[in-house]
């Protein structure tokens, strides 16, 4: 995760690059800030951050880096005297909303109405009109082929599932799908094959299963036993 953090944090200073270079320049920081394509970047940058968050189950340090992109964006708004709260609102709310989702309800609608929020704020920070569809079309683009080159490093969350509505598992290798039912592991005890804070991997009778501690995290390698299975995840707690 740290090097993950590292890079969502290397792609926010690529955002910000230009910025530091025009203003040496003599321009003015926050017109470059305004300028279309370092606002799809910058976009861009906190939706794959937002996704990276879901995706790992809020330990990616995605929040950080969208919460600072999202700060340059909307100060630099209010500093040209076009910013209104309902930006504000709609944008940390809808982070709000999404951390909620992640850390105690893990429903998935909450994360979903969150990201719906924040990009109807950004929609209304970039000036409401055509111009801010193409920004946001841009930045959806440009996150969407980032998720797909980083999805691979990371792990997968009972949430990300829930929003994806699908499992890429299959019964074979020793994986259970989602559309299977895990009732029949509930009271079994098994392994844990990664980190569980809360979300992670188990491995309960040579079968692994997708897993969320119940109360403290669980360390790799420690005894568990599962408590009670949900749709796609069984709920664990230390032996």
């Amino acid at each position: 995760m740290k090097r993950i953090s590292l890079f969502l944090f290397s792609l926010l200073s690529f955002g910000l690059c230009p910025l530091v270079t025009r203003a040496a320049d003599g321009m003015d920081m926050v017109q470059v800030i305004h300028h279309p394509v370092v606002e799809s970047v910058l976009a861009a940058v906190i939706l794959l951050s937002i996704l990276a968050e879901i995706k790992t189950a809020g330990f990616s340090g995605g929040s950080v880096v969208a919460a600072l992109a999202g700060c340059v964006l909307l100060g630099a708004n209010w500093y040209m005297g076009e910013g209104d709260v309902i930006e504000f609102l709609l944008y940390f709310g809808g982070m709000a909303l999404i951390l909620l989702d992640l850390l105690l309800f893990m429903t998935g609608a909450m994360a979903a109405a969150g990201l719906v929020a924040l990009l109807t704020g950004l929609f209304f920070t970039f000036g409401g009109g055509i111009t801010a569809l193409y920004i946001l079309s841009a930045a959806i683009c440009l996150a969407a082929v980032g998720m797909y080159f980083l999805a691979g490093h990371l792990s997968k969350s009972p949430l990300w599932q829930k929003i994806t509505l699908s499992s890429k598992l299959s019964g074979k290798a020793g994986f259970v799908s989602s559309s299977q039912k895990l009732t029949g592991f509930e009271g079994k005890e098994g392994v844990a094959l990664s980190v569980l804070r809360p979300a992670g991997k188990v491995k309960i009778d040579g079968t692994v299963l997708d897993a969320v501690s119940s109360g403290d995290f669980i360390e790799k390698g420690q005894p568990v036993r599962v408590q009670k299975a949900e749709s796609s995840y069984v709920v664990v707690s230390e032996k």
